[in-house]
């Protein structure tokens, strides 16, 4: 008998942690479909139990990134100064879970990179939890379900969208000789009937738009503003090789009911307002604009129920879809940021990349927005395989003399993407280098080394549209201008912060930047 079960966000190991971006809207639906089905679900979302991290040594894998990491370093030119792990120790997780009893463990896992960090708590789990069934799933796992059972310490993978195949799972193991062959995905350990298969990439499994569920989690709050994310669409038609979305999730694009939008604000709404406190959502969608009547009729419904909510869209906008019109819909309708995905300024890189160009649109869009005093960042991806250092130098540039805050992502592959369809490649390196935050060259376009020079270089840019900079940061953006070398803030044993320069750095890029070549 199935009474209870323990949903698991594992914890994670990483430079930094995000708070109000870790939504995790799927560990949310699994409990809606656990509560849904008669199973009692507690969530134990390990991360935001420590949400500060605690110090770690830098994982063996990471070792290449030591030269780039400055003891004492400080300030807004930094690099990550340290690697932490967010969220307790297995020890205590494993505790934590055991006191609950439960019948089931579902692991929610959202990216690929942080698989390691999931085998090793279902491991630890498997040593005081023996006969405890435990079952993974989210997009990390869904990108390479195989990996996940040949740790052997998963029991089930369910890849795909819960609501597709959570349901079935449910009533497969709850009978009592349970048959798991009508359920969609559905991977097994040995130990239920299956045997894992090397290299094995899962169907797509998707679930109807009437069969999707509308989380709203709330991800923050402070004594004057509450943050909530949501998803509202999933799937997107577009063809970019380099977003993992249409793997996951389709080339359709799919949305909720907006009666489902509806029911869940009649039934939240009064308590909110009743706080008293300023309500931001933030819509992590993929396209989001991919239906921009139902998004208007979305926005609309929120300000209805909540008058004077706040919007961002954290997950990045398509400027090629924001028409003026459009842009000022949103303003006046509490949209407050805009995350634009500009991705680069290459024609030929986008063209081979499935990705369009257009920046008179683009530069319409920070005009209005920049004469609406609306802040925006946009975001560029350094490393893809045709980049060298003019590509990336023309980029920053670029963003340079424009109205807009740089975000630079460094390329880092999921498994399926064109390039890295092939599941083995990822078995022979740790799944980290897969964050951002790794800087790996996976291209072999770019070194290390001039991808964490873009980083710094896209700092030193903000910095200098601030508009409060103090004297040593004024100093160091002088010096970097005439000297063209790399120079930032480290503490020293006094207290007090002195100007070094950073090594390791790439040269030349930094000549193409600053220099303006």
């Amino acid at each position: 008998m199935i009474r209870s079960a323990a949903i698991i966000v594992p914890p994670l190991r990483d430079f930094y942690f995000t708070r109000h971006r870790f939504s995790t809207l799927g560990a949310d639906i699994v409990a809606t479909l656990l509560e849904r089905a008669g199973i009692r679900a507690t969530v134990l979302n390990f991360p935001l139990m420590n949400v500060k991290g605690a110090h770690i040594d830098l994982p063996t894998g990471l070792a290449y990134l030591k030269p780039f990491i400055i003891e004492g370093e400080t300030g807004r030119l930094s690099f990550f100064t340290g690697y932490r792990r967010f969220g307790p120790d297995n020890d205590t997780c494993a505790r934590m879970v055991t006191a609950l009893l439960p019948d089931l463990c579902f692991f929610s896992l959202f990216a690929f990179c942080y698989a390691e960090d999931a085998l090793s708590l279902a491991a630890r789990f498997k040593r005081s939890l023996p006969g405890l069934p435990l079952v993974i799933g989210g997009a990390g796992a869904s990108a390479n379900p195989d990996y996940f059972l040949r740790g052997g310490a998963f029991d089930f993978v369910l890849p795909g969208e819960a609501e597709a195949c959570l349901p079935r799972f449910l009533e497969a193991v709850r009978q009592p000789i349970p048959d798991f062959r009508g359920v969609p995905g559905l991977l097994r350990a040995r130990a239920h009937g299956d045997s894992p298969e090397t290299h094995r990439r899962a169907s797509l499994n998707v679930a109807a738009a009437d069969e999707m569920l509308l989380p709203l989690v709330k991800t923050a709050e402070s004594a004057r503003t509450m943050t909530f994310a949501t998803s509202l669409a999933r799937g997107c038609p577009k063809r970019c090789d380099f977003c993992s979305s249409s793997l996951l999730f389709g080339k359709k694009l799919r949305t909720v009911p907006l009666k489902a939008l509806g029911e869940l604000l009649n039934g939240r709404s009064d308590e909110l307002v009743r706080s008293g406190k300023r309500i931001v959502v933030n819509i992590e969608d993929d396209n989001l604009l991919g239906d921009e009547p139902l998004f208007k009729d979305v926005i609309s419904l929120f300000r209805k129920h909540l008058p004077g909510v706040e919007f961002v869209a954290e997950n990045g906008l398509d400027y090629t879809q924001l028409t003026p019109e459009l842009c000022t819909w949103l303003i006046d309708s509490g949209m407050r940021k805009f995350n634009l995905s500009l991705a680069s300024t290459s024609p030929a890189i986008l063209r081979n990349r499935g990705r369009g160009l257009d920046l008179e649109c683009y530069e319409k869009v920070l005009a209005l927005l920049a004469g609406r005093n609306i802040p925006s960042v946009t975001y560029v991806i350094c490393g893809f395989g045709e980049d060298r250092a003019d590509t990336v130098a023309d980029s920053l540039r670029y963003l340079a003399d424009k109205p807009t805050l740089i975000g630079l992502s460094p390329f880092y592959p999921v498994p399926g993407l064109p390039g890295f369809s092939d599941p083995a490649m990822f078995d022979a390196l740790p799944a980290l280098l897969c964050c951002g935050s790794s800087m790996y060259p996976w291209n072999g376009s770019l070194s290390t080394a001039t991808m964490v020079t873009a980083f710094r270089l896209a700092r030193l840019i903000n910095l200098e549209k601030s508009p409060a900079r103090s004297d040593p940061e004024r100093e160091i953006i002088g010096r970097t201008r005439k000297e063209s070398r790399l120079f930032t803030l480290v503490k020293e044993r006094s207290g007090k912060a002195a100007i070094r320069e950073v090594p390791e750095m790439d040269g030349e890029l930094i000549r193409k930047t600053v220099k303006r070549e």
